[in-house]
């Protein structure tokens, strides 16, 4: 009789460790989820100089993702400017909504910030850190990302930076593509179908090789040709010391 008792006992504690296990169920979480030429990225630079004049605001999209699976209905998130932007609501961007959603049936989406071009910005860039917070449908603790060289990437926090000067991006090598200027840059842009801001993010070595490699043979035919193409200046149009 003892040992049916026992043996009732561990299956009933059994049981209910198991009963646990299947009801207990982890708030899910939203994080920005942005990668920049292949590498994960927590910060942007938006160049309103890379923008027509006529042009007084940007649509900046930042794609988010949950953990978990879709749920099959829409639900909320909250993202709010942290304290320490120098960007102000109805000045530089469009005051946030109380809330974005995440839709249906998605664990991926996008938040569209809308960002306003200003005069105070050819003098000085601003900056709108956004930063996730937890409401009744997720949370978001994640701690930063240490890279090989110890850098952090935050998951909770996405940092927009916005100017309206001549500023060289992050992502231009000098050394294949020599000085940053306007003109070179469109131009690059008009003969290879790319976009302004693809050097905003980290450096990617790959990207400016392709570049360096394709302008340097096209300056060189159009010298040839009799057609130098000139900087803003008058200077002729020239590549970085990795392509002479």
């Amino acid at each position: 009789m003892k040992l049916k008792n026992i043996i009732a006992g561990v299956l009933l504690l059994a049981a209910c460790k198991k009963a646990d296990v299947f009801t207990y169920k982890a708030k899910d979480a939203v994080y920005f989820n942005v990668y920049n030429n292949g590498y994960r990225s927590d910060s942007s630079y938006l160049n309103f100089l890379n923008i027509p004049a006529e042009t007084d605001s940007y649509v900046f999209r930042i794609p988010v993702m949950i953990t978990g699976v879709p749920a099959a209905v829409d639900r909320s998130f909250i993202v709010v400017a942290d304290t320490s932007s120098t960007a102000v609501a109805g000045k530089h961007y469009r005051a946030l909504p109380p809330a974005f959603t995440m839709h249906a049936g998605k664990s991926r989406d996008t938040i569209a910030v809308v960002l306003l071009r200003t005069p105070d910005m050819k003098k000085a860039a601003v900056t709108l850190r956004l930063q996730l917070q937890e409401n009744e449908n997720f949370k978001s603790d994640f701690q930063p990302i240490l890279d090989a060289a110890n850098k952090r990437t935050y998951l909770s926090r996405y940092t927009i930076r916005s100017g309206d000067m001549l500023v060289r991006p992050p992502g231009w090598w000098d050394f294949m593509l020599g000085d940053f200027t306007l003109k070179k840059l469109f131009l690059i842009c008009r003969l290879m179908d790319k976009k302004p801001d693809m050097f905003e993010g980290p450096m990617n070595m790959g990207l400016n090789i392709e570049i360096g490699i394709f302008m340097q043979h096209y300056l060189d035919d159009m010298r040839k040709d009799g057609a130098p193409v000139l900087e803003d200046n008058g200077d002729e149009m020239t590549m970085g010391p990795g392509m002479m």
